[in-house]
């Protein structure tokens, strides 16, 4: 999976007088919102927490977040695509294990005439078959058996 990390230019950020964490703050809000006040309802049992957020339509891409405009020193707005680079990364996967073995999790839905999950496994048994041969002595058999009764 990739993701973009925003890297701050931190120079080009002084020139403008806006501070790393004012930058941080405003992407931080226009994503996941920012709490403001409360909301006091008779009726409620607890008070409700206000949350400033942009609307959907304005945080959705790359392009949406890099057109926000920042107030520098001189009260002129500064478009956030200048003052940050934007670097691929690639996030890391967990690796799952089970008795001390990676293990792949493969899932799915069936449906149509056969709705029963397993006779859909036992169906493909014969061509996982074709790809890896069987060998009983092999600690890494893991033949699919039907059900009895």
């Amino acid at each position: 999976m990739q993701r973009h990390r925003l890297v701050i230019d931190r120079e080009k950020a002084a020139l403008n007088g806006i501070s790393p964490t004012q930058i941080s703050q405003v992407l931080q809000m226009a994503i996941s919102g920012q709490n403001v006040g409360l909301l006091h309802d008779e009726n409620a049992h607890e008070d409700v927490a206000i949350n400033l957020r942009f609307n959907q339509s304005s945080r959705t891409s790359l392009a949406d977040l890099k057109a926000l405009n920042l107030k520098g020193a001189n009260g002129n707005l500064v478009p956030l695509s200048s003052l940050v680079k934007t670097e691929n990364a690639i996030v890391d996967t967990s690796i799952y294990h089970k008795n001390l073995q990676p293990v792949v999790y493969a899932l799915g839905d069936v449906s149509g005439r056969v709705e029963s999950s397993v006779y859909a496994m036992l169906a493909l048994q014969p061509k996982i078959d074709k790809l890896i041969p069987f060998r009983p002595s092999s600690p890494n058999n893991h033949r699919l058996r039907k059900p009895m009764g």
